[in-house]
């Protein structure tokens, strides 16, 4: 029987705090008295809670603490400045590898721009008990300077006492260039005015557009609230600009509307409310449609406009800016005057570059915003975890808590690779004494895996790629290593059923690219033996790209009785497979056509085509939409003529380095029966060019700025190679697009087909 020594009642408290209480719910009946059970079971009941609320505690910490690390550069440093921890974003940030930066100071980052005095003020207010906030202007391991927005907050225990310093860092370096630049250039115009007393009207202009966006600059730099931003955009431009009024719109959060957020002059006689706000759909009007292309636009006669959107009043001229933020628009500046050609290119430039201020401004507010937001939810925490924490022990709130009832196997070993404990999961899946006694092979394997993996190592967590296998089941192994106390803890996953199901897939997945592959032979099978044209035409090339192992575009070929050639060059619905299907679909429809029509004119091939689609969707029981684009060419030798027909194509012919574009009607095929398709005729001469080519490769996005090829530039490209044998000709096309889509800082993926077929008279 036990009996309470009630004079000591304190060293059980701390017996609980140390979670070393030594007796459970099941000893109760060994204590002799009542009162003595009474005070067993009130301190058993005790420290239940005080676990229960410490896991409470420690998991709130961590998920905010995960959502801080997630949002920004995040360091944590001992009372001493001692880096301690940093995020993914604060070695992004600075270069610097994680290793580097643990146990050094910021010194490390310091580039020597600012003062002692500077720091002393910091120091002196987080030391205090108070979060500090200011700029840093910092270099990062390669040498280049970046500027951070810094809130530093210090942590307390639950004595009052600072035991640590969270400091979190916005990127603020292209404001600051921006204020720089701004700063430098004003400056340097005003010292050259101060030099030169005969300026002339050019000069001034110049000195008073920097004077008037200076303005704006300090304006919007002051601005404390994203509100504050718009409204004083919108003032300003009325004041400084002499328009009768300005209207800021931004985007909804699904980018379809642009939504009237800012409104002065004679639309707007309420101060900061706006009666009945504008809506504008993406695309519409003239600042829906400068919304979709980002680029700004003046709008000298809107009468003479069919985008212009009357609101209140009618109005004669529109200058319409972006406000884009990293090639995003995020919103418009707009403004309307009742004079024609009243907005000058001088009015342009001054609202793109306080565009371009506002832009970085309304993003540093929202990052405010939510660093505000964190901030508070920060605080929140703090006071809960120092209410909850109130009544514990100081050594209670730095223990961890051994997971003991994790559902997965946990097991420890000391640094000698003695088992000190293991859960219950762990004793069911691996019967450890019988293992440690029938198994050695087995148990000498483990130890051998586990002091490789530890020696060197620092204290933390540790994933072992291997992973670990036992009796046909394969475990996910991950370590933690703790050099202060002395022990490894092993954390298994049964990843049996997971791996099981990525071979499956795998083995799909090379059954589906062998169906792919066979059917891409298929496909070529059905491609016209070109041979016939080489004694045709004096050269050609095709260049035939597929987005996908197979492909939706085709050519196709014939040679006439009358000796005659017939080419056409197809876009059928779709890439991949539904692409191919329909070029089957298309070539069999050609084929027919050629075997059963008796053709009077190349487009009556064409005609034929559209009534063969008609009646496939006709008669479909699903809604068939499916079709191709198509651009058939009829060439003669003897006449030395050329006359082509078809859907939705166009072709190029270069002669004497100029070179001319020719289209087709722009029906779709079989969507109206009725419709009848017209053709063309062009004489040709030796040595003329002509050019065959669908749309995937003009639409495909790449470059600089990741926008689409464009006609433009491919009709320049085939006039800076005419001349060139075919052959090369192909592979600077090739190489040209392969090129274009590997942009600057990101690899485009092939969107489309692509298909360019030239010939040589």
């Amino acid at each position: 029987m036990k009996i309470f020594n009630h004079d000591i009642i304190s060293d059980y408290l701390s017996q609980i705090l140390n979670d070393e209480l030594d007796f459970s719910l099941e000893d109760l009946d060994n204590f002799k008295s009542e009162k003595d059970k009474e005070l067993a079971y009130g301190l058993i009941t005790l420290s239940e809670d005080l676990k229960f609320y410490k896991k409470k505690s420690n998991h709130l910490i961590d998920n905010l603490q995960a959502a801080l690390f997630n949002s920004s550069a995040v360091a944590i440093t001992d009372k001493k400045g001692i880096i301690k921890k940093v995020n993914s974003q604060f070695i992004q940030l600075t270069g610097y590898a994680e290793n580097q930066l643990l146990n050094n100071s910021f010194k490390l980052l310091n580039s020597g721009f600012h003062s002692k005095a500077y720091f002393k003020q910091m120091w002196d207010t987080i030391n205090s008990g108070k979060v500090w906030q200011g700029e840093f202007k910092n270099q990062s391991k390669n040498g280049n300077y970046f500027w951070v927005y810094t809130h530093i907050f210090p942590i307390k225990n639950i004595d009052g006492e600072i035991e640590e310093f969270w400091s979190i860092r916005q990127n603020i370096s292209e404001k600051k260039h921006i204020e720089e630049s701004l700063q430098k250039a004003n400056k340097d115009l005003k010292e050259k005015v101060e030099k030169e007393s005969d300026l002339n009207q050019e000069l001034k202009n110049v000195v008073s557009n920097l004077t008037i966006i200076n303005r704006f600059s300090i304006l919007i730099q002051n601005a404390k609230t994203y509100d504050d931003v718009l409204w004083s955009v919108a003032k300003e431009a009325v004041a400084e600009l002499g328009f009768i009024d300005c209207v800021i719109y931004v985007f909804d959060e699904k980018r379809e509307y642009l939504l009237q957020k800012a409104s002065h002059g004679t639309k707007n006689q309420k101060g900061r409310e706006i009666f009945n706000p504008i809506k504008i759909k993406t695309g519409e009007g003239i600042v829906g449609y400068v919304a979709k292309s980002g680029v700004s636009e003046i709008v000298s006669d809107t009468s003479k406009d069919s985008r212009y959107i009357v609101d209140d009043d009618s109005r004669l001229s529109e200058i319409t800016v972006p406000i884009v933020y990293e090639d995003q628009v995020i919103g418009i500046i707009d403004s309307e005057h009742p004079e024609r050609d009243f907005f000058t290119n001088n009015h342009l430039g001054i609202l793109e570059t306080i565009s371009a201020i506002t832009s970085t401004k309304i993003i540093q507010t929202q990052l405010n915003f939510d660093l505000i937001q964190h901030q508070s939810d920060l605080e929140k925490t703090i006071a809960d975890r120092t209410s909850e924490l109130a009544k514990r022990n100081e050594e209670l709130s730095k223990m961890a808590l051994f997971p003991a009832h994790n559902p997965n196997p946990v097991i420890e070993f000391d640094f000698k690779f003695n088992l000190k404990f293991a859960n219950e999961a762990a004793e069911k899946i691996f019967h450890l004494a019988s293992i440690f006694q029938d198994q050695p092979v087995l148990v000498e394997k483990l130890k051998r895996l586990l002091k490789s993996t530890i020696k060197g190592k620092k204290t933390g967590k540790y994933h072992i790629k291997e992973g670990f296998y036992f009796e046909e089941r394969k475990f996910d192994f991950n370590i933690y290593i703790d050099n202060e106390m002395k022990f490894i803890r092993l954390y298994l996953n049964d990843i049996t059923v997971n791996t099981k199901l990525q071979n499956d897939l795998k083995e799909q997945n090379e059954s589906i690219v062998d169906s792919l592959n066979y059917s891409q032979r298929i496909q070529q099978s059905i491609l016209p033996d070109l041979n016939q044209l080489k004694g045709i035409f004096h050269d050609y090339f095709i260049l035939y790209k597929p987005k996908d192992i197979v492909s939706g575009d085709f050519y196709w070929s014939q040679k006439h009785p009358s000796g005659k050639v017939l080419f056409a060059l197809n876009d059928c619905t779709g890439h991949g497979v539904p692409g191919a299907l329909m070029s089957i679909i298309g070539n069999d429809a050609l084929n027919s056509i050629m075997t059963t029509v008796n053709l009077q004119d190349i487009s009556d091939i064409v005609n034929h085509l559209n009534e063969y689609y008609y009646n496939l969707r006709i008669n479909s029981s699903n809604d068939l939409r499916d079709t191709m684009d198509v651009m058939i060419i009829c060439y003669d030798q003897k006449e030395m003529c050329l006359k082509f027909s078809g859907s939705k194509q166009r072709f190029y012919l270069i002669r004497d380095n100029e070179l001319q574009a020719y289209s087709v009607d722009s029906y779709t095929l079989g969507l109206v029966k009725e419709n009848k398709f017209s053709s063309g005729t062009v004489s040709v001469k030796k040595g003329d060019l002509i050019y065959l080519f669908t749309d995937g490769y003009v639409d495909q996005f790449g470059g600089k700025r990741g926008k689409k090829f464009k006609y433009t530039r491919f009709r320049d490209l085939l006039v800076s190679i005419h001349q060139l044998p075919m052959t090369e000709q192909k592979e600077i096309l090739d190489n040209s697009i392969n090129s274009w889509m590997k942009g600057e800082n990101y690899t485009h993926e092939q969107i489309d087909d692509i298909s360019v077929v030239g010939f040589r008279v």
